[in-house]
């Protein structure tokens, strides 16, 4: 898409109001200036008549006079000037007075001056340039117009570019943010104005793309990475039950594998899209009212099957009232992990604690167990992806604890864990 000029069309405006302004200003100023200039001119030459009307009633020579002018009475010329060469006709139907608007064409000025006596008596006095400081003023408005619109005109060139500047820079910076390049931050104008505030939103804008970026390339990566394995062997079993017919027995035992790793590989794709589809700003600006209470019962309620094949008692023994503005599925998904990771890793016929309260605005929520417990120089690992203890024994891919951290992250919550080698471990959430 072919895109035009902003600063072109703001220069064209801008010119155009210029123009319009200085025109207005042109015209003002010399219609001021040319009423004032008319009426020293009538002035003038009612000076001069009157003069020439003295040296009539004195009968003076009038040829000392130096106007150009005539004396009429009766309708007929009794004096002319010798400098006087229009004939006299030109100014019968004229006004007793004129000046030229636009002293331009060489236009005279004259003033038809009445005598007292006899009637019908005149005084044609003429003035062969209106004015000069008409033309004068004529001349420098022509050439000082311009000039000062050229001047203005580049003023404002510079000011336009140096207001465009930071928005081709702006532009200039965009274009080169793309999926793999993501720049921490587009450059902000010196100048804490408009232009600022869009680059400051753009910047937030890319923080929360790149985050989101990170977010899927990491998870797409840990798929691409655990997916081998499973399906691996999946396609080993399946290549070893085609390479010869065999008994049923056999193929049922292949097909459980293959189930196993099948189940294995929906658990791990549904929790690595679980870590990639939040963003903390999308989850802070959809807060609902969640019930700790519940959705802990409906999360022991669930496990409850796990953990009766090893025997393990759940104990909720604290269940006071909590309600908080939160996410209700990250508040689901932080207790079942946490809950699951206490069944994996306790002893046949074992006990887990629940606890569940509130305290200074803050809900609380524990997990106790007497399991295997966890080295201490273990324990800042715990919530990295696929980390996994030496004592693990069980087939889990170490996210349960990843995904923990990431939810508590999304929520601005707080997790403690204290642990004994062989004793247990105690995990302890504030919402």
């Amino acid at each position: 898409m072919k895109f035009k000029s902003l600063k072109r069309r703001v220069l064209t405006k801008f010119g155009a109001i210029i123009a319009l302004i200085l025109l207005l200003f042109s015209v003002a100023f010399y219609t001021i200036f040319w009423e004032k200039t008319s009426l020293n001119i009538k002035n003038k030459l009612t000076i001069h008549a009157d003069k020439i009307e003295s040296f009539l009633e004195e009968e003076k020579d009038l040829n000392k006079l130096n106007y150009k002018f005539i004396v009429v009475k009766k309708n007929s010329i009794v004096y002319k000037s010798k400098n006087f060469k229009k004939a006299y006709n030109e100014y019968l139907n004229k006004s007793s007075f004129y000046i030229p608007l636009l002293p331009i064409l060489g236009e005279n000025a004259y003033l038809k001056y009445q005598l007292d006596e006899p009637k019908n008596s005149y005084i044609f006095i003429v003035k062969t340039k209106a004015d000069e400081s008409l033309e004068n003023v004529l001349e420098i408005l022509f050439v000082l117009i311009p000039m000062i619109f050229m001047i203005l005109m580049f003023v404002a060139n510079r000011t336009i570019k140096s207001i465009i500047k930071p928005i081709n820079q702006l532009n200039k910076d965009a274009q080169s943010v793309n999926i793999y390049n993501f720049k921490s931050s587009l450059s902000i104008p010196k100048h804490n104005d408009e232009i600022a505030m869009l680059t400051y939103s753009f910047n937030d804008m890319i923080t929360r793309l790149n985050s989101g970026v990170a977010r899927l390339k990491k998870a797409n990566d840990t798929i691409a990475h655990e997916l081998k394995t499973p399906i691996s062997i999946i396609q080993t079993e399946i290549e070893l039950a085609l390479l010869q017919t065999r008994d049923i027995e056999y193929y049922q035992n292949r097909l459980q594998n293959i189930l196993a790793q099948l189940n294995a590989l929906n658990s791990l794709v549904q929790t690595l899209l679980l870590l990639s589809r939040y963003s903390k700003q999308e989850v802070q600006n959809r807060l609902t009212e969640c019930d700790f209470n519940s959705t802990l019962i409906s999360v022991v309620d669930a496990l409850t099957t796990i953990a009766s094949k090893k025997n393990i008692k759940i104990d909720i023994k604290t269940f006071q009232k909590a309600r908080k503005n939160s996410n209700c599925v990250l508040i689901n998904t932080i207790m079942k992990n946490i809950i699951e990771n206490a069944i994996k890793y306790s002893q046949e016929g074992g006990k887990i604690e629940i606890e569940l309260y509130s305290k200074d605005k803050t809900i609380l929520f524990s997990v106790k167990d007497w399991g295997i417990g966890i080295d201490k120089s273990d324990i800042p690992k715990l919530t990295e992806r696929f980390f996994k203890v030496k004592q693990n024994s069980n087939k889990s891919y170490g996210l349960g604890l990843s995904i923990v951290s990431e939810a508590l992250k999304l929520l601005n919550a707080n997790m403690s864990i204290k642990s004994n080698l062989g004793k247990g471990s105690i995990f302890k959430v504030e919402f």
